[in-house]
């Protein structure tokens, strides 16, 4: 999947799914740093929120991960993805 915007682009490939990578506009692309660690706070924090439920208490507000949303809203993302690609790239409106 190749996502590109005014900066840059990323560049993410199921085959190799524990690299993700950055071109920045009109430079060489290179790996993400921290790309790993990022779903280790993902984890942490869900893991946070789930003691703290069973604890019977709210978790801290602090506590961010996605939630269900967050998730629909990826997954449509990724269905405009797959349209555009094949109506050779079209601009996708995301419902």
């Amino acid at each position: 999947m190749r996502v590109y915007g005014g900066k840059g682009g990323l560049e993410w490939a199921q085959e190799n799914p524990n690299q993700l990578w950055f071109t920045p506009y009109g430079r060489p692309k290179h790996p993400c740093p921290l790309y790993l660690e990022g779903f280790a706070t993902i984890y942490a924090e869900a893991a946070r929120a789930i003691h703290a439920a069973e604890a019977d208490e709210k978790p801290d507000p602090e506590v961010i991960f996605p939630s269900v949303e967050d998730g629909l809203a990826g997954v449509k993302f990724i269905d405009a993805a797959v349209k555009s690609a094949t109506s050779k790239g079209a601009w996708v409106r995301m419902t």
